[in-house]
């Protein structure tokens, strides 16, 4: 008559510090072991660990949700640029590919600096959503009496904001 086995405890969920061979003094090395998740059919539990190396001073939990609350905004930024310029990557030539990559990488900067100095909406906001409202503007380029001048929409319902980056951009020191 075959034994039956008993499945092991579970492990309680809260993360455990490890020690490390000689970590520097302002850095913490922490291990974290959910607990085990079963799937249907698996005879055996299934275990993830996940490792944080950290220089922030935080303790062993609230480092590990810092981290994860971080996660998140990484993935919001490649959404941003596979939305705009990695949309057009790649090319087949890896030197087009890495010219491409670096100033897909300075615009998105370029914008999402433009969008804080602009308001906090646009601070926000995607960079299509900024290129569209500040950079794409309809205007007018005017010369008069030696003056070049910038003609905006008069009823244009964006022109405080593209106002406030317009003086933060050009003021004179």
């Amino acid at each position: 008559m075959p034994r039956s086995r008993k499945p092991p405890a579970p492990r309680s969920p809260t993360p455990h510090a490890t020690a490390s061979a000689s970590p520097p003094a302002s850095s913490s090395a922490a291990s974290a072991t959910p607990p085990p998740a079963t799937r249907p059919g698996n005879c055996f539990p299934i275990y993830r660990y996940q490792a944080v190396f950290t220089n922030t001073g935080l303790g062993t939990a609230a480092a590990e949700t810092c981290h994860r609350g971080r996660a998140g905004t990484i993935e919001q930024i490649f959404a941003d640029l596979n939305d705009s310029a990695l949309a057009h990557f790649p090319s087949g030539r890896f030197h087009a590919n890495a010219a491409w990559l670096a100033l897909a990488a300075i615009t998105h900067n370029l914008l999402r600096a433009a969008g804080s100095l602009a308001s906090p909406f646009h601070a926000r906001a995607r960079t299509g959503t900024i290129r569209a409202q500040l950079i794409a503007v309809a205007a007018r380029i005017t010369r008069t009496a030696r003056t070049t001048a910038l003609r905006l929409p008069r009823a244009w319902p964006r022109s405080a904001s593209f106002l406030s980056l317009f003086t933060a951009t050009h003021r004179q020191t």
